[in-house]
């Protein structure tokens, strides 16, 4: 991993165990906002982007453009207009670029 690039991590199970589910992120389908809703599935994500991760936090009283209400979610917004918003159950590692 080069000096600029960061791994997010949230959420991984205590066991350790848990299957993970590798993605690109041009492999997902964001809504007319640029947003993409991860809910738990049991499973974790990795998800691998060479763009820039601009901000993260936790979504205060926002619904999506698909009508999906995330507030309580943690969101990762990248450079390129695409926030990714998951359930705080949700293991995600988010392979992205710093600002």
């Amino acid at each position: 991993m080069a000096d600029d690039e960061i791994q997010t991590e949230t959420a991984l199970p205590a066991t350790g165990n848990a299957d993970m589910v590798v993605l690109a992120l041009q492999d997902l389908l964001p809504d007319s906002g640029g947003e993409i809703v991860f809910r738990s599935a049991g499973i974790g994500l990795v998800i691998s982007t060479g763009q820039t991760l601009t901000a993260t936090g936790t979504a205060e009283g926002h619904v999506t453009a698909s009508g999906e209400d995330v507030s309580g979610y943690r969101y990762y917004q990248l450079e390129g207009g695409i926030t990714l918003y998951c359930q705080s159950d949700v293991s995600l590692l988010l392979n992205a670029v710093l600002a």
